[in-house]
């Protein structure tokens, strides 16, 4: 039997990634999945957000009102 996946990539460990689930996501991962549809995040000082795309925008008021907002545009599931 090969050590080898379907893709011809030889791997040490064929197990499975683990997800984060949207409560154990950090702060930088959560802003990159934004920015990566298209938002622009930007924080402040006192730990609120401003998100914008297309001209709106949007406040969040901590992390957690950011993953709210993060789950409300389809970003996280």
């Amino acid at each position: 039997m090969s050590d080898r996946n379907s893709n011809g990539l030889a791997a040490a460990n064929n197990q499975p990634a683990k997800l984060q689930t949207a409560t154990a996501l950090p702060t930088d991962f959560t802003i990159e999945l934004l920015a990566k549809s298209g938002h622009q995040v930007s924080s402040s000082s006192n730990g609120d957000f401003t998100v914008s795309k297309y001209g709106y925008w949007a406040h969040c008021e901590d992390l957690d009102a950011l993953k709210a907002f993060a789950r409300k545009v389809g970003v996280l599931k």
